[in-house]
């Protein structure tokens, strides 16, 4: 994994402070915001196609913002049954609560610590695999890929410690990066914009990251199909 690079490579763009400041102000505009992840998904693509320069400019905005909001949707689907997972038993349980006795109670509480248990291990399986299906929908483009589960678990598996060693790198650099961010918005607090600027800076350097550690795992797959 070239780690230097992936922290690097944004500013040897010559109009990166452009593209990023677009990108930026567009991450913060509720439903406009899909087309960032939709820039995010073209870097992954163009990293694992070899070529990290120059960073995506904004002219098919329509295009990325497609991208974005099919890859959210698939997102929400994978998650969506751990929210009812996690939120359904908790009404249940706190309407039924009260009227129980001792070993109802007894066996709620059983039953919450097995959907939990379930609750943690599915979202982690999901964060596992969730740059695996970013890796395969940048290249194919199109909804059914993204819940081709075989193809992205063969995909996350198939060079399994380069991709752990890729979803473990940007765990640590996305918290690294944000307690950085934490210090110097605190030092910047005086400044009254500190805290708010430094912050969306940090979001939008992590997920270039990111975006180019998994590009570096898409590389070694061309035969994505």
């Amino acid at each position: 994994m070239e780690f230097e690079r992936a922290l690097t490579y944004a500013a040897d763009d010559k109009e990166w402070f452009k593209k990023l400041g677009i990108g930026a102000l567009i991450s913060l505009v509720p439903i406009l915001n899909f087309a960032w992840i939709g820039y995010i998904l073209e870097i992954v693509r163009n990293v694992s196609d070899g070529h990290d320069l120059p960073l995506p400019g904004w002219e098919n905005l329509g295009v990325k913002f497609k991208s974005g909001l099919i890859i959210f949707l698939a997102f929400f689907l994978y998650i969506l049954p751990a929210l009812l997972v996690f939120i359904l038993p908790g009404i249940f349980f706190s309407v039924q609560g009260s009227s129980n006795g001792p070993d109802e109670v007894n066996w709620m509480i059983i039953i919450g610590t097995c959907l939990n248990c379930f609750f943690v291990i599915y979202v982690l399986a999901i964060s596992f695999l969730y740059p695996a299906m970013m890796i395969r929908f940048s290249r194919l483009g199109t909804f059914r890929s993204c819940f081709q589960i075989k193809e992205i678990s063969d995909l996350a598996l198939r060079n399994i410690g380069e991709y752990v060693i890729a979803w473990g790198a940007s765990w640590l650099f996305s918290l690294l990066i944000n307690f950085v961010a934490v210090i110097i918005g605190v030092l910047l607090i005086i400044t009254c914009i500190g805290p708010i600027v430094v912050p969306i800076a940090a979001s939008v350097y992590t997920s270039l990251v990111v975006a180019h550690l998994f590009g570096q795992v898409g590389a070694k797959q061309s035969d994505i199909v």
